[in-house]
């Protein structure tokens, strides 16, 4: 429960339901006679909803099988200037065409989510790390996980080139 949570799975129905079931004990503990049979129920109801709840999330999806990301552009450790294009090649086999996204962070933040495999960010001076992952049009993850980092540095504001394609 706790992985669909920080996943990004479905937490109000799971919140709602555990307030219950844990509100309920709780006040079981702090009450005597009728009103503790009525607290009981309550967190029992709350453990019923809570596994009803959870056994009605989907499953992560299992990761194509034989896909790896790579990041060409910009390259791993380079000067580059802003806004930069990002470019991802799978290697491997073929990464499935529709029914994917590429999520882009730069620092651990979102800055885009594209079905393409290059997309324009815009990113301050200094050093940060870039990462992409492959998602599901959804925007669940893959489990494993199919997801690159790099590190590069951004020097000051340029002129927009364009990336290199993949090998193939």
């Amino acid at each position: 429960m706790l992985a669909h949570i920080l996943g990004g799975g479905p937490v109000w129905p799971l919140w709602i339901t555990g307030t219950v079931l844990f509100g309920g004990g709780v006040a079981a503990m702090a009450v005597s006679g009728r009103l503790r049979r009525a607290c009981l129920a309550a967190s029992g109801v709350g453990l019923v909803a809570t596994v009803a709840v959870y056994a009605a999330i989907p499953a992560t999806p299992p990761a194509p099988a034989g896909v790896s990301l790579r990041i060409v552009s910009p390259p791993a450790g380079a000067v580059v200037t802003s806004p930069l294009a990002v470019r991802v090649c799978a290697t491997g086999s073929a990464v499935p065409g529709s029914g994917r996204l590429l999520s882009i962070s730069v620092d651990g933040r979102q800055v885009a989510e594209v079905d393409v495999d290059a997309a324009v960010v815009t990113v301050a001076r200094g050093e940060h790390t870039l990462r992409v992952e492959l998602v599901t049009t959804s925007h669940r993850e893959y489990a494993p996980p199919l997801l690159t980092d790099e590190t590069v540095t951004v020097g000051g504001v340029g002129v927009l080139t364009t990336p290199p394609g993949c090998a193939s």
